[in-house]
């Protein structure tokens, strides 16, 4: 008889929780405390695909290093949100352009260089993105502008 459900995974008990959680920030900065159901469902993300179950475990081999960071760097593809599109949230797209209108206002110099940093944009339609409202708010001052947008992920395969 085949089974088709995936294998039950008990959940992460509260020092678990707090060593993997310890892990994740000290490594990548990324702060979980407030999102225990993400970090719990990446891990038995990658535990079921390694058809695994001990938590304890994993976490000692993912600690040791150079061996385990061929698997954190997995790990982490499991963990982090590689949601992309173009204009993804737009309230944050409306505050970048209203801030460079308002900066090009204030220049007194005839043309200005601008370096853009965007972060987490998995596949980089955020960066796109940000590349494309930098240049219609630059327009609107007439002087002229040069920018360079900076993509950047976490993840390794993003």
């Amino acid at each position: 008889m085949t089974v088709w459900s995936q294998p039950f995974l008990p959940a992460l008990g509260d020092n678990q929780f707090a060593d993997w959680q310890r892990l994740v920030e000290e490594r990548t900065g990324i702060d979980y405390s407030q999102h225990r159901s993400i970090l719990q469902s990446g891990l038995c993300q990658r535990l079921r695909e390694l058809g695994r179950s001990d938590y304890d475990q994993y976490l000692a081999e993912i600690q040791q290093l150079p061996e385990g960071f061929g698997e954190w760097q997995m790990l982490l593809a499991a963990l982090t949100v590689r949601e992309t599109s173009f204009f993804r949230q737009p309230a944050a797209f409306d505050l970048v352009r209203g801030y460079l209108r308002k900066r090009m206002q204030g220049q007194s110099v005839e043309s200005c260089a601008l370096d853009l940093w965007s972060v987490g944009c998995a596949t980089g339609e955020e960066a796109y993105s940000l590349a494309i409202t930098t240049s219609e708010a630059l327009a609107v001052s007439g002087k002229p502008a040069y920018f360079g947008v900076l993509a950047t992920d976490i993840c390794p395969q993003a």
